[in-house]
Order: C-alpha cells, then sequence, then structure tokens
C-alpha cells in the first residue's frame, strides 16, 4: 500500500471513504505510529493518496455525517485544511489515534 518508513508500524487498518469536494472517495485508511494514511480504490485514479504527518495534527475530532450517523473523523491540520473520513468502527479508529497522541476532541459522540 505505501512504502513504510524505517521503525513505522501500522496499527490499525480499515475501509474507509475520504470526503474530498464534497465527494465519497472510498479507499484504505492506515493509521501507523507515525502517520495517518489513505490510499483510494485504484477506480479512483484521480485521486492522489493522502499522507497526514503526526506532527501535523491539531485536532481529530468525533462527527456525525448528515447530522446523525456516528461514523466519522474529522483530522485538523491547519484552520484552513482538514480531512474527513466515514469508517464504519470510528471507536476503534478513535482509540488508535490516542494511541499516537493525536488531540481527540469528542463534541459529537
Amino acid at each position: 500500500m505505501f512504502k513504510l518508513l524505517k521503525d513505522e508500524k501500522v496499527m490499525e487498518e480499515c475501509s474507509a471513504n475520504y470526503i474530498c469536494n464534497k465527494k465519497l472517495i472510498g479507499g484504505t485508511l492506515q493509521i501507523t505510529n507515525f502517520r495517518i494514511l489513505f490510499k483510494p480504490h485504484s477506480f479512483d485514479w484521480e485521486m492522489d493518496r493522502v499522507k497526514i504527518e503526526k506532527r501535523q495534527i491539531k485536532e481529530v475530532k468525533k462527527i456525525n455525517f448528515f447530522g446523525f450517523i456516528p461514523n466519522g473523523v474529522s483530522i485538523e491540520v491547519s484552520p484552513e485544511k482538514n480531512y474527513k473520513f466515514m469508517v464504519k468502527k470510528r471507536s476503534r479508529v478513535i482509540k488508535f489515534l490516542e494511541k499516537v497522541d493525536c488531540r481527540i476532541k469528542s463534541e459529537n459522540n
């Protein structure tokens, strides 16, 4: 999937949808001890992979899609840029993000 860095280990991997320009892009989300990685399915050829370095992350929030579906995670890297993902087991993803010291804000449980 991604070439891992020296001493980098995948802690969690799951199917996810990345929300980009109001479009859902299916793929695989990996949480490592250094980064968060998203690789779209091969048929989403126009979409680049997403790499978020742990040190870039300002805040992680639980979000609800459509206002009531509790399956979203928002990762803010700057006031202008955040990444939104829909995942099946949000609590498991949040647990692994906590393990890599991401700042979790649980407004929407």
